[in-house]
């Protein structure tokens, strides 16, 4: 069973993960809400579906909220809904282990395995395979290497909750590791653990998290900061990356159309993202109108002044767009499975962020000189236009997306890399792979105890050579003194 976070791209990434399983034979079956089902059964992926109407609510409520704040640039302008989104995903999980249709289906179909997405948001998910003793992977879009217990340090390795990269200055890595530190911390729903296994109510998501068989990150190194990995913790590549398809007839006809290649630019799915990006629209139509390249938008673009080179649609196929000979350049919000198709297809990017980790991946696109990041409320369209002009007319930001490409497709596919770990815990487990840092308080795995040791005896080693430096002082002052007198 695949229980991913119930929110588009989420349920379409993991959804590529249930088809790689049943393509090899495996029954899969997803636990999502009701307002995902049709994203499944249009694939003809079977589900267990709880109620999501709340949950989809308190959503909207943060998109709605947030249009606003994010037009102008406030990132943390809507943490109290944020915190409520979170809260009502602990709901969610408790209703659903409350429900006794829902788990008496899941019991009856004696699932071998669960997968589940996300951790910080649907960390509390992972209760449910533990309260029912059955293996369980951690599927995850980003790196949660501590919570994973993995000891990898938060001086080279940022936080994707802050815009840095793995150059930080000390001021950074300071603010770096308490971040990552209180990201152990932010999942919510631990209440969960003794409501429905009193026994072990003294247990956190943390602890429940390290009884996982494995983790599972879908990220690609030459696009992320290489970060320490484990037996236990791997880095399996991007599943959003596919070969391109054929375009219907008009769509190649205005890629080929082109002389100076096509820009596709798309803020993703979700629907808060389409409204802040037409409070600013105008901005982007105005660079458009400088530059000699054709655009394919996704947006609904009723009632706009659209410019002459520029194609709007509600809906495009991206990924078949991005690997088209004739693409250029992808300009986005920085989404994850965005950014992973395009370096997958070695095209150069504009990222500009709206919220959370769209700050980070924007970032390290420039860092890696794969593209540019522009500040969505900052930018000018003189700026967007010279960043176009320099992106597609400098041979260095193609040359890297290339070389970046050649790498992903070196090693072995998302797919294949999927297939194997999930084949290979069900024949064996996943204990072999555990380090013994998973059952290691955070103190003795960082060595806390020993430091604190060594500082100790270092400061009672000053504390002894200062005494012992003022006794040898007296008395030789004492002697003087007593030679003086005697003189």
């Amino acid at each position: 069973m695949i229980i991913p976070v119930s929110f588009g791209s989420h349920v379409r990434t993991m959804a590529a993960v249930g088809k790689v399983l049943m393509d090899d034979g495996h029954d899969v079956t997803f636990l999502v809400a009701d307002f995902s089902e049709n994203v499944l059964t249009k694939k003809g992926m079977p589900a267990i579906v709880y109620p999501g109407a709340k949950l989809k609510e308190v959503h909207d409520v943060l998109m709605a909220n947030g249009i606003p704040l994010f037009a102008k640039g406030e990132r943390f302008g809507t943490s109290k809904s944020l915190f409520e989104l979170t809260s009502q995903v602990v709901n969610v999980c408790d209703a659903i282990m409350h429900d006794e249709g829902i788990m008496n289906n899941i019991k009856s179909q004696k699932f071998d395995l669960i997968i589940t997405e996300g951790y910080h948001l649907f960390g509390c998910m992972n209760i449910l395979p533990y309260y029912l003793d059955i293996p369980f992977i951690i599927y995850n879009m980003q790196p949660f290497s501590w919570a994973a217990g993995v000891p990898s340090m938060p001086s080279f390795e940022p936080s994707f909750f802050m815009g840095y990269t793995a150059d930080m200055t000390f001021i950074e890595r300071f603010i770096n590791l308490f971040v990552t530190a209180f990201g152990l911390y932010m999942v919510q729903g631990g209440e969960l653990i003794g409501k429905y296994m009193p026994h072990k109510s003294d247990m956190s998501l943390n602890d429940v998290a390290h009884k996982a068989e494995m983790w599972l990150v879908n990220t690609e190194n030459c696009l992320d900061y290489p970060r320490v990995s484990a037996p236990h913790y791997q880095f399996i590549g991007s599943s959003s990356t596919k070969p391109p398809k054929a375009l219907p007839n008009d769509l190649e006809e205005f890629m080929m159309s082109a002389k100076q290649g096509v820009i596709v630019m798309s803020y993703g799915s979700t629907e808060g993202f389409r409204e802040v990006l037409k409070i600013h629209i105008n901005k982007f139509f105005n660079a458009f109108k400088n530059i000699e390249q054709k655009v394919l938008l996704a947006l609904q673009c009723d009632d706009m002044d659209v410019p002459s080179n520029v194609r709007c649609m509600n809906w495009m196929p991206q990924n078949d767009l991005l690997g088209h000979k004739n693409t250029v350049l992808f300009i986005s919000h920085g989404g994850a499975n965005g950014q992973l198709e395009a370096i997958g297809h070695g095209v150069p990017m504009i990222s500009i962020g709206i919220m959370a980790e769209q700050f980070y991946n924007s970032r390290r696109i420039e860092y890696n000189g794969y593209g540019k990041q522009l500040i969505l409320h900052e930018f000018t369209s003189e700026e967007l236009v010279n960043a176009i002009q320099e992106i597609t007319s400098n041979k260095m930001y193609y040359e890297n997306t290339r070389k970046c490409a050649e790498i992903i497709k070196d090693f072995p596919p998302a797919s294949e890399n999927v297939l194997f770990w999930v084949n290979h815990i069900l024949k064996f487990g996943g204990s072999h792979l555990h380090p013994k840092s998973l059952d290691m308080p955070f103190y003795k795995l960082f060595m806390l105890d020993v430091l604190l040791v060594l500082l100790l005896s270092v400061i009672v080693l000053l504390i002894t050579t200062y005494c012992l430096c003022c006794f040898i002082i007296r008395r030789c002052c004492r002697k003087h003194t007593e030679k003086v007198k005697l003189a």
